[in-house]
């Protein structure tokens, strides 16, 4: 049993760095175990569209790709209009609403596509799957975040 008491010293010690550092380490890991569980619900949802759990694995890791590759290019795109234009202009975060919007457009095209779904089964099986992806997120950085504090 660790010592909460040295736990919550460490943890608070040097600004929350070794938390934040620890966190920081972890949430590739939460990912990790998240998709799979998004590709489940999805498997479920469009199970006779798509009769193999792999095939909605592949099609959510290919949409997180996306998602990672158009963010990582509007926050090097924000950084350099902020560089250009300075640092008081929000261009960041008009990117990440675009980026969001953007997103969300794609998949909802994405879904109907591969999965031929109706419009409604589309936005239905889109909420389901918002909902679980936060739940599962939330679940997962829970977690980290437990064993980080514990572990820092």
């Amino acid at each position: 049993m660790p010592d909460l008491e040295q736990s919550c010293l460490r943890a608070l010690s040097n600004d929350r760095r070794a938390i934040n550092q620890a966190m920081q380490n972890l949430l590739p890991k939460v990912m990790f175990v998240v998709l799979p569980l998004v590709a489940l619900v999805q498997f479920w949802i469009y199970r006779r569209q798509r009769p193999f759990y792999l095939e909605n694995l592949v099609f959510v890791l290919h949409f997180q790709s996306f998602y990672y590759m158009a963010s990582a290019l509007a926050l090097l795109l924000a950084a350099g209009i902020g560089a250009l234009v300075g640092a008081g202009f929000r261009i960041g975060e008009l990117f990440e609403f675009v980026i969001y919007l953007w997103s969300v457009v794609y998949l909802f095209i994405a879904v109907r596509r591969v999965y031929r779904a109706s419009v409604l089964k589309t936005v239905l099986g889109l909420a389901a799957l918002a909902v679980s992806y936060v739940i599962f997120y939330a679940l997962g950085v829970s977690v980290a975040g437990m064993y980080a504090f514990l572990r820092a």
